[in-house]
């Protein structure tokens, strides 16, 4: 299996040389097009299948869908924003950070994109009070942790050696470490 992921891997590519400017516009245009996709027409598909089937839904909260949705937006513009600067690439893994990225949001939580934009996720299924778009969110959770984190950090292992093992083993996945990470020199 782990063979499996080194093959994956394979297809991350380090950003070409470019300016944080660059960088920023891909990573925002990025953003756009995994917020259209993911939270605005997947979503939308489920809402009309569930409507179709008569699936049964729950009160909306829109206010709080609404926090939700920019707190898990905050987070993820800022660890895209943090990784165009510091990490001299994008998220997109075709055009992936040159510089191992542990500012920010990073130096609290390995993944504050995966984390962002499962929140997200979470706000749409609560501000459209549907069951199908929360499942699909939370989906997201082990779908995340299985497979894309596998195929990264072999990739992320690969190419940054021990300044990543160091980073990995502290700070984790999921829960947010209380202090900032501080790489030994």
């Amino acid at each position: 299996m782990s063979e499996l992921f080194k093959k994956i891997g394979k297809a991350y590519r380090p950003a070409n040389i470019a300016s944080f400017r660059r960088n920023l516009t891909k990573t925002l245009i990025q953003t756009f097009f995994f917020w259209t996709i993911f939270l605005f027409s997947i979503p939308g598909i489920l809402v009309f299948t569930q409507n179709h089937f008569g699936i049964s839904t729950f009160y909306s909260k829109a206010y709080l869908g609404i926090i939700l949705f920019f707190l898990g937006g905050s987070i993820g513009l800022s660890a895209g924003i943090t990784m165009a600067y510091f990490g001299k690439g994008t998220p997109l893994p075709i055009d992936c950070p040159r510089k191992l990225v542990v500012g920010g949001p990073y130096a609290y939580v390995r993944n504050p994109m995966a984390i962002g934009g499962i929140i997200q996720g979470i706000a749409v299924g609560v501000y459209l009070g549907s069951w199908l778009v929360l499942i699909y969110a939370l989906l997201g959770i082990p779908t995340w942790h299985f497979f894309a984190r596998l195929s990264k950090e072999s990739d992320m292992r690969d190419r940054f050696g021990v300044e990543f093992e160091n980073y990995k083993q502290s700070v984790r996945v999921w829960l947010p470490r209380l202090t900032k990470y501080t790489p030994q020199i």
